[in-house]
């Protein structure tokens, strides 16, 4: 086994409002290309989860799910607290996992001239026999999967660091192993992750 994808709930909120979206997304792709600080105005329609993401792919974590996380030896986790919900934040994850799912089984559509990235990524994540087991620890995917707005990318967690979010029963924190053999879909072997 190779580590876990972490696939969050969806929380029905929108970080981007269409007055906030110019700076933050190419105007011809649609994707989302720089992250911008926090909405003054947002604010979190579905509160049930303890870790979320919004429609544009940020995620959104309660403070149980801070708790725990601020107890693990990783620097490279931020939690910027959101002003209108208190007690949840915008969970940012700075590393980039070194992990390399083979070249046949990400697919990148639609190149974009205005922001130098594919409009469109999906495919297959299953390990390579280049990839070795993720390190302990959150972290998130080098390539951003999905289309336009919605492209985002994943979030994968060392085995142990997944058996321990797994114990804690989170709510909205969905977990699949990452390990060898091509199956379709969310389960053991590969996530296949669409560009809808």
């Amino acid at each position: 086994m190779y580590g876990w994808i972490l696939v969050s709930a969806d929380n029905d909120s929108t970080m981007l409002p269409p007055e906030r979206a110019g700076g933050a997304t190419c105007p011809h792709c649609g994707r989302k290309v720089a992250d911008v600080p926090v909405d003054p105005g947002f604010q979190l329609r579905e509160r049930g989860f303890d870790l979320s993401e919004t429609e544009e792919g940020y995620w959104i974590a309660s403070q149980e799910f801070k708790d725990f996380c601020d107890i693990l030896p990783f620097s490279n986790l931020e939690f910027v607290p959101l002003p209108n919900d208190p007690g949840f934040y915008w969970f940012r994850v700075h590393s980039v996992a070194e992990y390399q799912p083979p070249a046949d089984s990400v697919h990148h559509d639609r190149f974009c001239r205005s922001c130098h990235a594919f409009g469109a990524v999906e495919g297959f994540l299953e390990p390579s026999g280049r990839s070795k087991a993720l390190p302990e620890g959150i972290h998130r995917s080098e390539f951003e999967y999905g289309q336009g707005l919605r492209q985002r990318p994943l979030m994968l967690v060392g085995e142990k660091t997944g058996i321990s979010l797994n114990k804690r029963r989170f709510r909205g924190v969905y977990l699949s192993p990452l390990a060898p053999g091509r199956q379709p879909g969310v389960g053991p072997g590969a996530l296949l992750v669409k560009a809808s």
